[in-house]
């Protein structure tokens, strides 16, 4: 099995699982605070790529991090992985398992990035806006990096529409750079 199928595999899995159960916006809500968690903690991210720890010293870490914030099967689910040697993966199903939910309820992502934080106001008219083209619910993520000076950088799925100011100015000065070759 290659390892872009082993995360969709156990992604699959699990969502079928959760789904039988009726626990599928109780899973969801595990696998973003999972993919937030290790995301954000070098040193939990560390313990699940790690060849060194044993299968047993992982799960005590995993445990003792996630044990009251996730559902029984979440806690299985990792667990059983750990057992299996595929906790490296863990970040890639979570992943997955996010796309399968967002699929299943009509849900797209949508990344905006801006110079500065956008307020609600027109965070509501892009989600309309967006809604109305694509014809699906939308979960806009936010990021703020001054460096674009101005404008947006806007990222659903594989298509990016930049408008940013730095993306203007660097246009403008390969063109200018194009008329100064042409003039010589």
């Amino acid at each position: 099995m290659s390892a872009t199928q082993i995360p969709y595999r156990y992604a699959k899995a699990l969502f079928d699982y959760a789904k039988t159960n009726q626990q599928l916006d109780r899973v969801f809500a595990d696998m973003q605070l999972i993919n937030k968690l290790v995301d954000e903690n070098r040193e939990l991210d560390r313990v699940f790529h790690s060849p060194i720890l044993k299968p047993t010293k992982k799960a005590e870490v995993f445990n003792a991090v996630f044990k009251n914030l996730l559902s029984k099967q979440t806690l299985d689910f990792v667990d059983m992985l750990i057992d299996k040697g595929r906790e490296n993966y863990m970040e890639a199903i979570a992943e997955s398992f996010m796309q399968m939910h967002n699929e299943a309820n009509n849900v797209i992502e949508a990344q905006i990035t801006t110079a500065v934080a956008i307020d609600e106001k027109l965070r509501s008219e892009i989600k309309t806006k967006l809604k109305a083209q694509l014809n699906r619910d939308i979960v806009l993520i936010e990021k703020v990096n001054p460096e674009i000076l101005g404008g947006y950088i806007l990222r659903v799925n594989d298509k990016q529409e930049d408008k940013s100011l730095t993306s203007k100015l660097n246009n403008l000065k390969r063109g200018f750079e194009a008329n100064r070759m042409n003039a010589r």
